[in-house]
């Protein structure tokens, strides 16, 4: 009777372990898929959209908070003002444009700007020369609590 029990306790034990590798394998694979490295940069990207809170609730008093946070040289802050997706980017934009001595051109430009379109969801600011050649543009977008954020500049 004890070697049929430990017959079963070896033979549930083997089985277990089976299934436990198989687990282990499956997540492995899981964990490593396109599916989850998509699953999880879209769930990284909402977190970040639902903890943003930068931004005015017009376009006109996002740039202004945009230009302000530049004259004080925050790249920091001045790139919170731009979509989620494009803050790191931007971030290190302006520090190049630090270190080549080009900011205070840039602010001139982006005080320059002119609210050319307002649609419900985007606004359209430009500069333009005497020609009427645009030669800076930048649009603006609301995201997801209502904050008017920098898409393209």
């Amino acid at each position: 009777m004890k070697k049929w029990f430990r017959n079963i306790l070896g033979f549930l034990a083997v089985l277990f372990l089976g299934f436990a590798v198989f687990f282990a394998v499956e997540w492995y694979r899981y964990q490593k898929s396109p599916q989850h490295t998509a699953e999880k940069y879209f769930n990284d990207l909402r977190e970040k959209y639902e903890a943003d809170t930068y931004g005015g609730s017009t376009p006109e008093e996002t740039l202004q908070l945009f230009v302000d946070a530049l004259k004080k040289g925050d790249v920091d802050l001045a790139s919170k003002y731009f979509m989620v997706e494009e803050q790191e980017l931007w971030k290190e934009k302006f520090k190049g444009i630090i270190a080549n001595g080009k900011l205070d051109f840039l602010i001139r430009d982006l005080v320059g700007l002119r609210s050319t379109k307002v649609e419900l969801e985007r606004a359209f600011f430009t500069l333009a020369n005497e020609q009427k050649e645009v030669l800076v543009e930048m649009i603006f977008k609301k995201n997801t609590k209502n904050k008017w954020k920098i898409s393209e500049l």
